[in-house]
């Protein structure tokens, strides 16, 4: 996939969980090994709280200090659900898209009525 491809669908994503009256965010921090030096912080952004859910009871969860003091996430999940992606933008071939860029740490998602299911 193409920068542009990704980015449509990103913003895509973040527009409409933007349109929501209510999202559900979850920041933890993912540790490579369990070391200091290796961990990643993330944070989701979903639409249904049981997307954030999982997360939360899959992951390690941050102390409110170690929060606090985590600064910006390393990586960001941007979780639109049931969203559908624009089909008109190139390599989408269906309404699902699953887009990870990890230069820009982002990942986001657009799959009406299959995640999570």
């Amino acid at each position: 996939m193409d920068e542009q491809t990704f980015m449509v669908n990103t913003e895509r994503a973040v527009d409409y969980l933007n349109s929501l009256d209510k999202v559900f965010t979850f920041s933890f921090l993912f540790f490579l090994l369990r070391n200091d030096e290796f961990i990643i912080k993330v944070r989701v952004v979903s639409a249904r709280a049981y997307h954030s859910l999982l997360m939360h009871n899959m992951c390690i969860r941050p102390t409110p200090e170690e929060l606090e003091n985590s600064g910006t996430p390393d990586f960001t999940i941007y979780n639109a659900g049931q969203f559908s992606c624009n089909r008109c933008t190139h390599y989408m071939t269906s309404s699902t898209s699953i887009d990870l860029n990890l230069a820009r740490g982002k990942w986001s998602s657009s799959a009406p009525c299959t995640l999570g299911k």
